[in-house]
């Protein structure tokens, strides 16, 4: 196998509490939210993106951390949710995208979930860009709390669907289906 090389850093922290972690396997199928927190809003660069390689590219333009104090803010809110336990589930979108992201949370919790992008850019930049940014799942009832925390620390978010507990998964962008499956068949092409 041929690889690039890489650096895997490890890091070490006291945590007041460690039984407030968030994984990313999804909770509650469907009675939950899922909301996408931007931290480099309506960015959608691909350079050195998953889906770039897949096509033997390398891409123009890498996603950076253009904004530190968005990303500080970021950090402060997500711990703001941790702390009033109103985050079921969380997933970075930095290693393979939206896309990935969301097909992980749902093999992990073993259900589905319906999305809906909807927005200026082309399908394949929001679902497959590796910006900064994370999904997490909220209880449906948390929701404008959850909205609400985060406005105040001025972190973009969107509410992009719903999980379900049939184990399907449904994704459109701007009306059209971009993918409609049994979320075993796209775990067992994983």
């Amino acid at each position: 196998v041929k690889s690039p090389r890489e650096l895997v850093i490890s890091a070490y922290a006291t945590v007041p509490d460690i039984t407030r972690v968030v994984t990313p396997d999804i909770k509650r199928p469907g009675d939950s939210r899922l909301l996408f927190i931007e931290i480099a809003p309506s960015r959608t660069r691909l350079g050195g993106s998953i889906l770039a390689q897949a096509y033997g590219q390398v891409g123009k333009e890498s996603p950076d951390v253009d904004d530190p104090e968005r990303l500080k803010s970021a950090f402060k809110a997500i711990q703001r949710l941790i702390a009033g336990d109103l985050i079921l589930a969380g997933h970075d979108v930095s290693d393979g995208g939206l896309a990935t992201t969301l097909l992980e949370m749902a093999f992990a919790g073993n259900c589905g979930f319906d999305i809906r992008m909807d927005g200026p850019w082309r399908p394949l930049e929001r679902l497959f860009a590796e910006e900064l940014g994370l999904v997490v799942e909220c209880a449906a009832n948390d929701l404008p709390r959850v909205q609400e925390i985060l406005g105040s620390f001025q972190v973009a978010s969107s509410v992009i669907g719903a999980t379900r507990e049939e184990t399907r998964v449904r994704v459109t962008c701007n009306g059209q289906t971009l993918l409609d499956a049994p979320t075993e068949v796209l775990r067992e092409w994983w």
